[in-house]
């Protein structure tokens, strides 16, 4: 089910968005039944968290990101592309850590995958080889940085790499 873009203006009406602490409240709505408005009027909003990395809730009857509703009411208008949580906290909606990215730059902002085993985005340990492997995917495009006898050689060339091709500073922090 696509979801209907509701105005800015609209999202005005029915919602206050504190864009410093990036909460939502409800606010009294005309619109709206005078038993809704008693109930929920200066209630915070958004506040379930959908598989553990979103906070989420419904706007007549339809289901939101707040990220993205924090973006539409901040900017006027929706975004277009991905909006990437800059800390890697999916909760956190402060404007300040919002950012409009594309799918591919918004993966350079990742964080350390649980299998890794080295510590190290894109460095892994080949044992076929006896050696330290770097890599890193650009463009949705492998590209191979070497093998390495050490792994802070390894380490080195992924993080040269990195700011080569434009990362995130956050990318492979570890998780929290």
């Amino acid at each position: 089910m696509k979801r209907i873009k509701l105005s800015p203006a609209y999202l005005h009406e029915r919602l206050n968005y504190d864009c410093v602490s990036g909460a939502f409240y409800w606010r009294e709505c005309a619109s709206m039944p005078a038993n809704w408005n008693a109930r929920w009027t200066g209630k915070e909003a958004f506040t379930c968290v959908s598989e553990g990395r979103y906070k989420q809730g419904t706007i007549d009857g339809v289901k939101y990101h707040a990220h993205r509703i924090a973006w539409a009411m901040y900017h006027g208008e929706w975004p277009n592309g991905v909006i990437d949580h800059i800390n890697g906290d999916g909760t956190d909606n402060r404007v300040e850590n919002l950012r409009e990215t594309t799918p591919s730059d918004n993966a350079k902002n990742s964080k350390l995958s649980n299998a890794n085993s080295s510590g190290v985005v894109g460095v892994t340990y080949c044992s076929k080889r006896s050696r330290w492997q770097a890599q890193l995917v650009h463009q949705r495009r492998y590209i191979f940085l070497g093998y390495f006898d050490d792994i802070n050689n390894a380490i080195s060339s992924r993080k040269k790499a990195e700011v080569d091709y434009g990362f995130h500073v956050n990318h492979g922090r570890i998780k929290q």
